[in-house]
């Protein structure tokens, strides 16, 4: 759903009064006799916040995370693009400051008004945010980090985050299950109005995303087993199930207004990366891909397909195309996408793939697996407007639908990397499967490659420096090396 500007205005007024007075865990500021308590807020001024704000933590995450990911690219070289040290501080602002803190007290609320309704979006919400943000710094704040009485807040380790995700994912789903609730939300659920039923289909789908997140630590059938049993308690159905905010022309896109706009003018930061124009423009797999020209405007006029060219890697050269106005993802409208049907159709896939004993070099799949396979193609292909004609085509190809004896871990990857365009969650797969080359087909380390990393791909960001100001013991505490991978992403 798309959200207007007087939304906005009540979130506005929320983020001042809650983003500078409940999250006093990193802004020690004097208490204001003026300000209004966070029990004279309502939830429904608290939701539109909280959903813009995760929405608002995507796009910063995404935007260093999908260089990494080889997604987009830095036009000028080096930098985050060649795997330097990164830290997102605006992600970590948006995720607590915004996000986190705004969520907590809607919880707090809808509990104290008997409102569980309410309750389960804000777990769901506060779920998502967690696990954004755990996933790019590992050991993060949050038992202590919404006391007032504790301005330095003590780091979760990874493993109790995910023990919370799940908490709050099962709880939330019990919540929304409730036949009565004090309060339940509306117009102000700028994603689904109300409608909790694809509330709790987006909760499952969370659920079956973070199991497989597990496929290191508890084993990929484990792994798998867990995920499929998340959705056989009932994941969305269709992509308008999609858990996304649809911006408009008040409420631009970030995309839009922070990339796009830019571009256009002259003052470019990132476009596609040579690793993802190759996978679409018929190099890299012999196949054009019809979504390239709808997620990726053109330089030149030239109409053959192999000329759609992205920037390499870590050089930021060779590239014609670009984040334009009219692209699928960078228009003013576009959504911010959380999770969709089509991930979780690649999840299924991936599940069940592991499950019939699959690794990163042999083929064969069930039968249900090959048909979540190409659900999830056929999803993405529908949810950017690609033609009937060239869907056909497309999947009717023996390059993507080999046929279940035939598929390979690469083909659900790659189309699912593919699909997820500029969502960070990206990054997650690419750590589980170890960036191979075998699933990423000529997947390289970038040019300019960050020393620091002794030739490894990089498993973190960094702390933002605000961090350390603010909580630099517990900060410093929990810092590691850049390519040191993760609790989740580690064997």
């Amino acid at each position: 759903m798309k959200f207007n500007r007087s939304k906005i205005s009540l979130a506005g007024l929320a983020l001042s009064l809650l983003g500078f007075s409940a999250c006093s865990d990193y802004l020690d500021i004097n208490n204001d006799p003026t300000a209004i308590s966070d029990s004279q807020v309502t939830m429904a001024a608290l939701m539109p916040t909280v959903l813009e704000a995760t929405a608002q933590a995507n796009y910063q995450h995404a935007f260093s995370i999908c260089q990494v990911a080889q997604h987009i690219n830095g036009v000028s070289g080096g930098g985050v693009s060649s795997q330097a040290e990164f830290r997102i501080a605006s992600g970590w602002s948006f995720n607590y400051l915004s996000a986190m803190t705004n969520t907590n007290a809607l919880i707090k609320r809808a509990q104290e008004l008997n409102a569980p309704h309410y309750a389960g979006l804000g777990k769901i919400l506060m779920a998502y945010n967690l696990q954004m943000a755990t996933d790019a710094w590992e050991n993060i704040p949050y038992s202590q980090a919404f006391s007032l009485s504790n301005l330095k807040p003590a780091y979760d380790s990874q493993e109790s985050i995910y023990g919370t995700i799940n908490r709050l994912l099962d709880e939330a789903i019990v919540d929304l299950g409730q036949t009565t609730s004090g309060f339940s939300p509306g117009a102000d659920d700028l994603i689904f109005r109300g409608d909790r039923a694809r509330w709790r289909r987006t909760a499952q789908a969370l659920k079956a995303r973070v199991a497989m997140h597990l496929s290191l630590k508890s084993g990929g059938a484990t792994a798998a087993t867990n995920a499929l049993a998340a959705l056989t308690g009932g994941g969305m159905i269709s992509n308008a199930d999609d858990c996304q905010l649809v911006f408009n022309t008040r409420n631009l896109n970030p995309w839009h207004s922070g990339v796009a706009l830019a571009n256009n003018t002259g003052n470019v930061s990132v476009r596609h990366s040579a690793q993802l124009a190759d996978a679409m423009n018929g190099t890299t797999f012999g196949i054009w891909d019809p979504r390239l020209p709808l997620i990726a405007g053109r330089l030149t006029a030239n109409a053959s397909a192999r000329t759609w060219l992205g920037n390499e890697p870590g050089t930021g050269l060779g590239g014609n195309i670009d984040l334009v106005a009219t692209s699928w993802h960078s228009r003013n409208v576009s959504p911010i996408q959380f999770v969709t049907f089509a991930e979780q159709k690649f999840i299924q896939a991936e599940a069940e793939f592991l499950k019939n004993n699959g690794t990163t070099t042999s083929k064969g799949t069930t039968a249900a697996g090959y048909t979540a396979y190409l659900d999830g193609v056929r999803a993405s292909l529908d949810k950017i407007g690609v033609a009937d004609t060239a869907r056909t085509r497309y999947l009717g190809s023996p390059i993507v639908a080999p046929g279940a004896s035939n598929l390979t871990l690469g083909h659900i990857m790659v189309e699912k990397w593919k699909a997820m365009f500029l969502n960070p969650e990206v990054w997650a797969d690419m750590r589980r499967w170890e960036y191979s080359a075998d699933v990423y087909k000529d997947l390289q380390l970038p040019a300019g490659l960050n020393p620091e990393l002794g030739g490894k791909w990089t498993q973190r960001a960094q702390y933002p420096d605000a961090e350390f100001t603010r909580n630099g013991p517990n900060a410093t505490k929990n810092v590691k090396p850049l390519a040191e991978p993760m609790w989740v992403f580690k064997k």
